[in-house]
Protein backbone atom coordinates (compact mmCIF):
# COMPACT_ATOMS: atom_id res chain seq x y z
CA UNK A 1 0.00 0.00 0.00
CA UNK A 2 1.29 3.43 -0.95
CA UNK A 3 2.02 5.89 1.86
CA UNK A 4 4.21 9.00 1.63
CA UNK A 5 6.55 7.60 4.28
CA UNK A 6 7.07 4.49 2.11
CA UNK A 7 8.22 6.71 -0.75
CA UNK A 8 10.63 8.66 1.45
CA UNK A 9 12.02 5.45 2.91
CA UNK A 10 12.51 3.95 -0.56
CA UNK A 11 14.21 7.14 -1.82
CA UNK A 12 16.57 7.01 1.17
CA UNK A 13 17.22 3.32 0.60
CA UNK A 14 17.86 3.61 -3.15
CA UNK A 15 20.16 6.57 -2.58
CA UNK A 16 22.53 4.03 -1.03
CA UNK A 17 21.66 0.88 -3.01
CA UNK A 18 23.29 0.57 -6.42
CA UNK A 19 23.55 -3.15 -6.96
CA UNK A 20 20.50 -5.36 -7.48
CA UNK A 21 18.82 -6.18 -4.18
CA UNK A 22 15.94 -8.64 -3.69
CA UNK A 23 14.85 -7.02 -0.43
CA UNK A 24 14.44 -3.71 -2.23
CA UNK A 25 12.58 -5.47 -5.05
CA UNK A 26 10.11 -6.86 -2.51
CA UNK A 27 9.59 -3.44 -0.88
CA UNK A 28 9.00 -1.83 -4.27
CA UNK A 29 6.53 -4.55 -5.23
CA UNK A 30 4.60 -4.33 -1.98
CA UNK A 31 4.46 -0.53 -2.22
CA UNK A 32 3.38 -0.18 -5.84
CA UNK A 33 1.81 -3.51 -6.81
CA UNK A 34 0.71 -5.28 -3.65
CA UNK A 35 1.71 -8.30 -1.62
CA UNK A 36 3.28 -11.16 -3.51
CA UNK A 37 5.38 -14.21 -2.92
CA UNK A 38 9.09 -13.68 -3.46
CA UNK A 39 9.33 -15.93 -6.53
CA UNK A 40 6.76 -13.75 -8.35
CA UNK A 41 8.39 -10.41 -7.52
CA UNK A 42 10.16 -9.01 -10.58
CA UNK A 43 13.84 -8.10 -10.36
CA UNK A 44 13.20 -4.33 -10.46
CA UNK A 45 16.72 -3.43 -9.34
CA UNK A 46 18.40 -5.84 -11.76
CA UNK A 47 16.27 -5.69 -14.91
CA UNK A 48 15.69 -2.58 -16.99
CA UNK A 49 12.56 -4.25 -18.42
CA UNK A 50 11.13 -4.83 -14.93
CA UNK A 51 12.06 -1.28 -13.85
CA UNK A 52 10.34 0.19 -16.93
CA UNK A 53 7.26 -1.95 -16.28
CA UNK A 54 7.06 -0.58 -12.72
CA UNK A 55 7.45 3.03 -13.92
CA UNK A 56 4.68 2.60 -16.48
CA UNK A 57 2.43 0.89 -13.94
CA UNK A 58 2.90 3.48 -11.20
CA UNK A 59 3.16 6.56 -13.45
CA UNK A 60 0.98 5.98 -16.52
CA UNK A 61 1.70 8.42 -19.31
CA UNK A 62 5.15 9.28 -18.01
CA UNK A 63 8.29 8.97 -20.08
CA UNK A 64 11.87 8.16 -19.16
CA UNK A 65 15.35 8.31 -20.58
CA UNK A 66 18.31 6.24 -19.49
CA UNK A 67 21.94 6.55 -20.54
CA UNK A 68 24.70 4.41 -19.15
CA UNK A 69 28.27 5.54 -19.75
CA UNK A 70 31.72 4.65 -18.57
CA UNK A 71 31.46 6.93 -15.53
CA UNK A 72 27.78 7.36 -14.66
CA UNK A 73 24.22 6.24 -15.29
CA UNK A 74 22.13 9.29 -16.25
CA UNK A 75 18.36 9.01 -16.09
CA UNK A 76 15.24 11.10 -15.90
CA UNK A 77 11.55 10.35 -15.43
CA UNK A 78 8.90 12.96 -16.22
CA UNK A 79 5.34 13.42 -17.44
CA UNK A 80 4.96 13.03 -21.20
CA UNK A 81 3.18 16.27 -22.02
CA UNK A 82 2.85 15.06 -25.63
CA UNK A 83 1.01 11.87 -24.62
CA UNK A 84 -2.33 11.82 -26.46
CA UNK A 85 -4.31 10.59 -23.45
CA UNK A 86 -2.41 11.97 -20.47
CA UNK A 87 -0.70 15.11 -21.85
CA UNK A 88 -3.63 17.53 -21.37
CA UNK A 89 -4.20 16.26 -17.81
CA UNK A 90 -0.49 16.74 -17.03
CA UNK A 91 -0.56 20.29 -18.44
CA UNK A 92 -3.51 21.12 -16.17
CA UNK A 93 -2.02 19.45 -13.12
CA UNK A 94 1.54 20.78 -13.45
CA UNK A 95 1.54 23.91 -15.66
CA UNK A 96 4.77 25.10 -13.98
CA UNK A 97 6.57 21.99 -15.24
CA UNK A 98 5.81 23.00 -18.84
CA UNK A 99 7.83 26.21 -18.47
CA UNK A 100 11.19 24.46 -18.29
CA UNK A 101 12.52 20.95 -18.34
CA UNK A 102 9.95 18.82 -16.47
CA UNK A 103 12.58 16.43 -15.11
CA UNK A 104 14.24 19.37 -13.35
CA UNK A 105 10.87 20.49 -11.94
CA UNK A 106 10.28 17.05 -10.46
CA UNK A 107 13.93 16.66 -9.41
CA UNK A 108 14.10 13.38 -11.26
CA UNK A 109 17.09 14.15 -13.52
CA UNK A 110 19.60 11.89 -11.81
CA UNK A 111 23.24 11.07 -12.47
CA UNK A 112 24.54 8.13 -10.45
CA UNK A 113 28.16 7.16 -10.09
CA UNK A 114 29.51 4.57 -10.57
CA UNK A 115 27.86 3.44 -13.77
CA UNK A 116 26.76 -0.09 -14.47
CA UNK A 117 23.53 -0.13 -12.48
CA UNK A 118 20.96 1.32 -14.90
CA UNK A 119 17.92 -0.45 -13.41
CA UNK A 120 18.54 0.96 -9.93
CA UNK A 121 19.22 4.39 -11.46
CA UNK A 122 15.84 4.29 -13.22
CA UNK A 123 14.07 3.13 -10.06
CA UNK A 124 15.75 5.87 -8.02
CA UNK A 125 14.68 8.57 -10.51
CA UNK A 126 11.14 7.15 -10.50
CA UNK A 127 11.02 7.28 -6.69
CA UNK A 128 12.29 10.87 -6.64
CA UNK A 129 9.52 11.78 -9.08
CA UNK A 130 6.91 10.02 -6.92
CA UNK A 131 8.21 11.89 -3.85
CA UNK A 132 7.94 15.19 -5.76
CA UNK A 133 4.37 14.45 -6.79
CA UNK A 134 3.51 13.84 -3.13
CA UNK A 135 5.32 17.01 -2.01
CA UNK A 136 3.48 19.11 -4.61
CA UNK A 137 0.13 17.61 -3.55
CA UNK A 138 0.92 18.28 0.12
CA UNK A 139 1.89 21.89 -0.63
CA UNK A 140 -1.30 22.47 -2.60
CA UNK A 141 -3.41 20.94 0.18
CA UNK A 142 -1.70 23.20 2.73
CA UNK A 143 -2.36 26.26 0.55
CA UNK A 144 -6.03 25.31 0.21
CA UNK A 145 -6.31 24.75 3.93
CA UNK A 146 -4.72 28.12 4.68
CA UNK A 147 -6.90 30.00 2.16
CA UNK A 148 -10.05 28.32 3.53
CA UNK A 149 -9.37 29.65 7.02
Amino acid sequence: MLFPENIQFLVSLLKEVYEPDRGTDVLLHRTFVGDADLPQVPYYTASIDAAVELVHRALPGWTWQLMSGAVADDVWVMPDFQHPSYGPKFEQEWPEACKGHPALYFGSDIMRKPSGYPATALIYSFLVAKRSIQRIADERAAELSTSAQ
